[in-house]
């Protein structure tokens, strides 16, 4: 693997960052979809830690990425743009999951789906 620059913060490092930021925004949105799900209600105890889970967690994601291509030196080719775009899903999906309870399942199992093709777009580059 090639890594460009000086070694001010290492791939590792915005790895480890991209990753946990991952982590921690699916780990969110699980919850909420599990809350919203079992009690019908979007109003709960826990709203405000999962709140912050889901928009640290984002920040750490797209920080960690972006580092990642710097450090790669990497172009802004067509699957950036579209885990790009896959990143604002996550965003915005919580508004969804809150509004939509009824949506649970179906929301959930396509959250599963999303993180599996971003993370083959990662690994393949295809474009």
């Amino acid at each position: 693997m090639k890594v460009k620059g000086s070694q001010l913060m290492s791939y590792v490092f915005y790895k480890v960052m991209h990753l946990t930021g991952i982590m921690m925004t699916m780990t969110a949105l699980g919850a909420a979809i599990l809350q919203t799900m079992n009690s019908g209600e979007n109003r709960f105890p826990h709203k405000k830690l999962v709140g912050l889970l889901h928009g640290f967690g984002l920040l750490l994601a797209l920080v960690g990425g972006f580092g990642l291509i710097a450090r790669l030196g990497l172009d802004f080719h067509g699957w950036l743009w579209l885990k790009s775009l896959i990143w604002l899903i996550l965003g915005a999906i919580i508004t969804l999951i809150y509004k939509k309870r009824q949506w649970g399942l179906p929301l959930w199992l396509g959250l599963i789906a999303i993180g599996g093709f971003a993370a083959w777009l990662a690994n393949t580059k295809p474009f």
